[in-house]
């Protein structure tokens, strides 16, 4: 199979879930990512069931993103006229966030590379335009590009003015000791690591007070999968009749990293890992996201 890429070009999507979990609001979680690239990857084999193709990974690139203040899901009320005592929802906040991004998906593609290429990229564009993305509606105005040269790919990223490539930075929550897993995989205290990483930090020097994180760059705390609490077992009302299990999220730590500096790297031969897929640890129960 031939290795290729397809590039969809500074999307502006509106009405994002900002919820990644319980636990982190902001960016969306990486897998809403690459679940996009997984529809994507059976939608082409759909339409092109003679040209097999594979998706293996997702490079997300932030050009901008703007989270609203988020609004009641369910509006309080009363319990009747005589006590007037407000009632909560057991919800309170959604919030929601408009983004503007470019993802670029490594594909492999099995027969016929620079003829159907050019045709993918075209019915790509149809099916951003039909897909909601991470729970928002795509507005495209840019043609999907596609590339079959991985320095042509990074020469087209070299043009971009803005924009911030998200990377993985595991090495942070003490990966050696953490056997390079999400927070919560076992009993390395792994969210202190993570508190201590993200805390921001009081400094004095020369009658000056400074406020910053012990680590530099720009660190973020973000949703990379799930761990069952449970073996997977046959319950009603499923979709497909699929086993279903109980699990709780996944913690992990990102960087954004600017985009001149990440194809500096890779037009001068440092390449950063860059490329989301999904990972499946069936032993540990882990369904988790990780850049290769």
């Amino acid at each position: 199979m031939t290795p290729g890429f397809i590039l969809f070009n500074h999307v502006r999507v509106e009405g994002v879930n900002a919820e990644a979990n319980q636990y982190v609001a902001g960016f969306p979680g990486v897998s809403a990512f690459t679940g996009y690239g997984h529809l994507l990857e059976r939608k082409i084999n759909e339409k092109f069931p003679e040209n097999r193709v594979l998706v293996n990974g997702v490079s997300i690139i932030s050009h901008e993103f703007q989270m609203d203040e988020g609004h009641p899901k369910i509006s309080a009320s009363t319990d009747g006229a005589k006590t007037h005592q407000i009632v909560t929802p057991p919800v309170l906040e959604e919030i929601k966030a408009d983004m503007t991004i470019s993802l670029v998906f490594s594909i492999m593609i099995k027969e016929n590379p620079e003829e159907e290429l050019p045709e993918i990229g075209d019915f790509a564009h149809v099916f951003l335009d039909s897909f909601p993305m991470c729970g928002g509606s795509c507005w495209n105005k840019n043609p999907v590009e596609t590339f079959l040269d991985k320095i042509e790919l990074w020469e087209r990223l070299e043009g971009f003015s803005d924009g911030h490539v998200l990377i993985e930075r595991m090495d942070l929550l003490g990966a050696t000791e953490n056997n390079g897993q999400p927070v919560g995989c076992d009993d390395h205290d792994s969210l202190s690591d993570l508190l201590n990483v993200l805390t921001v930090h009081k400094h004095e020097s020369d009658e000056k007070i400074t406020w910053r994180r012990n680590q530099p760059g720009w660190i973020v705390p973000i949703a990379v999968g799930y761990q069952a609490i449970e073996t997977p077992q046959k319950r009603l009302s499923v979709r497909d009749a699929q086993p279903h299990v109980y699990a709780e999220p996944l913690i992990g730590l990102g960087e954004f990293v600017s985009i001149k500096k990440i194809t500096f790297g890779f037009l001068t031969g440092q390449e950063e890992k860059v490329f989301w897929a999904h990972k499946n640890d069936k032993d540990r129960g882990l369904y988790y996201t990780s850049c290769e």
